[in-house]
């Protein structure tokens, strides 16, 4: 197709991009959009091809992930041209960065974790990709860690798919097809797994998992043939990454993780012991990955704290923020606290609850800082919960008796030893960072030191989750320890904190769309700062997308699905208008996400008689909101439009109702 033709009235063609089986890719500018596109165009002599050009662009309509090639658009011209319209990215494919040798490590991992999430997408929506392979992972801007998932032309809905064509030919490329793909058994996401797996041996090695001469020596060995450990070819490999690789590339489907989701957790879980980096994200509670696994031990700091005061615990540093804002009454209050342990030597304890980014970090390490301005000589020894995806939490405490050479299973006894030689020289603070995973010893060991040293100037200052408190409400209870639960912050505070960040010449107006889309969440807010000093607009920040889509997975199927249908209504919703969306059920997945500081109600309602609530966060609206797939949306929005409308028909017939007079 010459440059400069006009395909479905909308794209200008610029260049030939590629060509394969089914037709030409180009690079053409979207006069509708004002933006280039890859325009996938179907050939003729590929007709055989239709169906699954069709499917391939339905699925990706539905498919939403900022690790998916995004689809702009699809169709059919006047004069019969298929067209199927994708975002264009600049970079590299996997398999031209391979060509110059095997990755790091850390890249692996990045490149890993992102292809996990986008199949981890796939598999929620029901779609086996089938061909994951190098070249079908693109590395937008050469950056592995900006990983994009292509070509979804085999992809077929999971409904035990047989991946041998009629012609007998095997569907999926030669060195990345698992086993019972080759058998013409139904597959699963695993099979995707298995794919990856080999993606993963590739980048760590420069060589494929299963190499041979011809395409049946690379089959044989793809169904006999176990591949050389990865520590055996590369020791730098650690050895959960060697031995998730192994099981994902398991002949047997069932020896291998369930899905991609799970190997997407575990790749996280290695990324965080392995490669732990000074981060400039927003300090808060947030952590690497899904927001639920930790992998973050205790840190002795001996040295004692100054005017500088940063933390590292387990390797995450958390950055000062430029200004602290709204929390002065807490502030005060852990000050006070800590000067009556100190000065009069009692141990004292406080709980600080809040959800995730609310600030309960950054209230810590504000405290930490002027309390090592003013007592230097004070010790603090930090922990974090650690809980890994299936298992019961790790200990909290176990790192530091560890580091001590004194045996794990006797946590309690260490730690009250280790904390009594620390007393004798100073006040010890000890934080508890995410307390809500607290392991039972821990539990114990700190229950027990505030029970011994309860006439020694001991500061335990735990960090949790709102539902901690239920939890150990015997330790808070018996030890007269305060609860502080953090809210979100007032709009005064969050107008300084949006002033001191874009300067006295930002238009109020700015400002105050800024401080109104956060909600008062401060994690939000610095997001949202971060986006507007850099020009990104009203684009939701990546962070806040991931912050929330962890708190999502905490929830149950119901609750998930019920906020996405009322993400389709905007901020503001009716009960039973997601129902009607839903196709029915019951209002106790309403309940429980108002308890949960997801929901709030409204104290009176637009249509009487209807339970009107509302997101407690705009961004939390916007978030759940674009995990929606655009089918849904459209399906959506066509319900919500008749619920309502239907609403406000029987409200006027109310109205127009005569009134009877006696």
């Amino acid at each position: 197709m010459e440059v400069g033709t006009i395909v479905a009235h909308r794209f200008v063609i610029e260049a030939l991009a590629g060509e394969g089986g089914m037709g030409k890719v180009y690079r053409a500018l979207d006069r509708e959009l004002g933006q280039h596109v890859a325009l996938k165009l179907l050939a003729e002599s590929a007709a055989v091809h239709a169906t699954r050009f069709a499917e391939e662009a339905r699925i990706l309509a539905e498919l939403d992930h900022p690790n998916i090639v995004r689809w702009i658009g699809h169709g059919e011209d006047a004069e019969g041209q298929r067209w199927l319209a994708l975002e264009w990215l600049d970079g590299e494919d996997l398999a031209m960065r391979l060509a110059h040798g095997p990755l790091s490590v850390e890249d692996s991992l990045a490149i890993g974790i992102a292809a996990a999430d986008a199949l981890a997408a796939a598999h929620e929506h029901g779609v086996i990709h089938r061909d994951i392979k190098p070249s079908n992972l693109f590395l937008v801007g050469k950056d592995p860690r900006h990983t994009k998932l292509l070509d979804f032309g085999v992809a077929r809905r999971n409904s035990a798919t047989r991946v041998v064509t009629r012609s007998g030919v095997v569907v999926g490329t030669a060195g990345y097809i698992p086993p019972e793909h080759i058998r013409g058994e139904p597959t699963d996401a695993r099979a995707d797994v298995f794919s990856l797996g080999a993606v993963l041996f590739e980048c760590l090695t420069g060589q494929p998992a299963f190499a041979g001469g011809s395409m049946a020596a690379v089959l044989r060995r793809l169904l006999v043939d176990e591949p050389a450990p990865l520590r055996h070819v590369r020791h730098d490999v650690p050895p959960e990454l060697d031995a998730l690789i192994a099981s994902m590339l398991a002949k047997e489907p069932s020896r291998r993780p369930v899905d991609a989701a799970a190997v997407a957790d575990t790749l996280r879980n290695a990324c965080q012991e392995n490669f732990p980096r000074r981060t400039n994200d927003s300090a808060g509670d947030i952590a690497f990955g899904d927001g639920a696994q930790y992998a973050l031990p205790v840190e002795n700091a001996d040295s004692p704290l100054g005017i500088e005061y940063e933390t590292t615990v387990g390797g995450k540093a958390r950055r000062s923020p430029s200004l602290f804002v709204g929390r002065d009454r807490e502030l005060n209050t852990l000050l006070a606290l800590f000067e009556e342990c100190a000065d009069e030597g009692v141990a004292r304890a406080v709980l600080v609850t809040g959800q995730a980014g609310i600030g309960k970090s950054r209230l810590c390490d504000e405290a930490l800082q002027r309390i090592g301005a003013l007592l230097r000589e004070t010790q603090v020894w930090t922990a974090r919960g650690e809980v890994a995806r299936g298992s019961s939490p790790r200990s909290l405490l176990g790192a530091l008796v560890r580091e001590k050479g004194i045996d794990e299973g006797e946590i309690a006894p260490a730690f009250l030893y280790l904390a009594r030689a620390a007393l004798e020289k100073g006040p010890l603070i000890l934080v508890l960072d995410d307390f809500q995973w607290a392991d039972a010893s821990s539990i114990v060991a700190v229950d027990q030191a505030l029970d011994e040293f309860r006439n020694r100037p001991l500061f335990v200052l735990a960090l949790a989750r709102p539902d901690a408190q239920s939890r150990f409400s015997r330790i808070w209870a018996e030890r007269d320890a305060l609860e502080m639960q953090l809210g979100g912050l007032a709009a005064r505070a969050a107008t300084r904190m949006v002033q001191h960040a874009l300067g006295n010449g930002a238009e109020e107006a700015k400002i105050a769309a800024l401080v109104d889309r956060a909600g008062g969440h401060p994690f939000y807010l610095e997001e949202l700062i971060r986006a507007a000093i850099a020009g990104r607009g009203n684009a939701l920040p990546a962070a806040v997308l991931a912050m929330v889509r962890a708190r999502l997975a905490a929830l149950t199927p119901e609750e998930r699905r019920f906020l996405r249908a009322a993400s389709i209504f905007g901020d503001v919703f009716w009960v039973r208008g997601v129902l009607h969306l839903l196709g029915g059920g019951s209002p106790t997945a309403a309940r429980t996400l108002v308890d949960r500081n997801f929901l709030t109600r409204r104290p009176t309602s637009r249509w009487p008689g209807e339970d009107e609530l509302s997101f407690r966060e705009p961004l939390v609206c916007e978030a759940v909101f674009a995990t929606v797939s655009a089918a849904d949306r459209e399906r959506g929005h066509a319900l919500a439009t008749a619920w309502l409308a239907s609403i406000e028909a029987t409200r006027a017939s109310r109205t127009d109702e005569p009134r009877v007079t006696k």
